[in-house]
């Protein structure tokens, strides 16, 4: 605790959390693999600012659906993976709920609903309320067993269209995911 305070007071910055990666003794005198958090400054940041601001970046995606695609276990399942929270606008109550609690999100988010075509206009607003580019915020449309051919994506930015009318495996959720935080270019899964 001691040196990571010593480290912010440098600049320094923590970058990540690595855990049980240290096999160290314990305050007990007995050895365990203890969890380790990582510190750094960038060579052009240097010499750096005491305690500077967490830098980092919000991921935020919209997890989407025809009837019946069920968009709820997919989005939990993602979030939970990207380690974000999941904003339902069932859960929210309302659209203005739903977008003031991404806005104020450090991290940002996954809005889950099933949104229609004609609603793109409120999803970009909302969007755009949070301070973001609709066009740049990642659509994960799901097909499920109940699709109609006329339910579209919303048609704001990249879209991964995901057939969630089987179990997805957990190598397809960590791929969906992994797309998402590279900023998801369009594509099929």
């Amino acid at each position: 605790m001691r040196s990571a305070g010593l480290l912010r007071s440098l600049g320094f910055q923590r970058e990540g959390f690595s855990p049980r990666l240290l096999w160290l003794p314990g305050a007990d005198g007995n050895n365990a693999w203890r969890d380790h958090d990582s510190y750094v400054v960038l060579r052009d940041e240097w010499p750096a600012q005491p305690y500077p601001m967490a830098r980092g970046r919000k991921v935020i995606a919209v997890v989407n659906g025809a009837a019946g695609s069920d968009t709820s276990t997919l989005a939990r399942q993602l979030a939970a993976e990207l380690r974000i929270p999941l904003f339902s606008r069932d859960v929210a109550g309302s659209d203005d709920a739903l977008w003031a609690l991404l806005a104020d999100s450090p991290v940002g988010g996954l809005v889950q609903s099933s949104f229609r075509r004609d609603d793109a206009r409120s999803v970009a607003k909302g969007l755009q309320r949070c301070g973001l580019d609709p066009e740049a915020v990642p659509q994960v449309w799901c097909l499920g067993g109940l699709s109609n051919a006329s339910e579209r994506p919303l048609g704001l930015g990249p879209t991964l269209t995901v057939d969630t009318s089987h179990n997805l495996q957990r190598a397809g959720v960590v791929r969906i995911a992994l797309q998402i935080a590279a900023g998801a270019p369009a594509s099929e899964t």
